[in-house]
């Protein structure tokens, strides 16, 4: 196919020719764009967490409290942070330093991160953490703070996620 684009490329141009070349290249168009799609295949996209998996507990109210994974995006720090409270470790969402239009949530996996559930997006600039879930010593049960930074109108926003934790 791409060897027959070239034989017309140099030979002289006619409307016989034009309409051959213009037939090639949709097919060699139509080849190339269906071996991207096989290959790089569909995205998995996570499910969003049902009300009941994501808890309503305030993380402000949580003792020993530590950063366990972060990552930058455009200045802002997105950490995973852990701490105790009601008798219970937890895991939830941080950003530092948000932007006006910035996101944060917290991914969580039972199966050490094949697939996930998504606790938000909440808006970072009005609150600056995500729910709270509960960790356990399953290393299936794996989590990570995700968060986009909106960089204007007419700019897509940027999706950083910290490494499973």
């Amino acid at each position: 196919m791409f060897a027959q684009l070239g034989e017309i490329m140099n030979t002289r141009f006619t409307k016989a020719n034009f309409i051959k070349f213009n037939r090639i290249a949709t097919a060699a168009g139509i080849a190339a764009t269906s071996l991207v799609f096989v290959s790089i295949g569909s995205p998995t996209l996570p499910a969003h967490a049902a009300v009941g998996d994501c808890s309503s507990a305030h993380p402000g109210n949580a003792g020993n409290v530590k950063t366990v994974r972060s990552a930058e995006i455009h200045r802002r720090i997105i950490e995973l942070r852990t701490g105790s409270f009601s008798g219970s470790t937890w895991g939830w969402a941080r950003m530092a330093n948000p932007q006006r239009g910035d996101e944060i949530w917290m991914d969580f996996s039972q199966d050490g991160g094949r697939t996930w559930k998504q606790c938000g997006p909440y808006t970072a600039d009005a609150r600056q953490f995500s729910e709270a879930v509960t960790t356990s010593s399953d290393s299936n049960r794996k989590f990570r703070a995700c968060g986009t930074a909106s960089l204007g109108v007419f700019t897509q926003s940027e999706v950083k996620c910290t490494d499973w934790f």
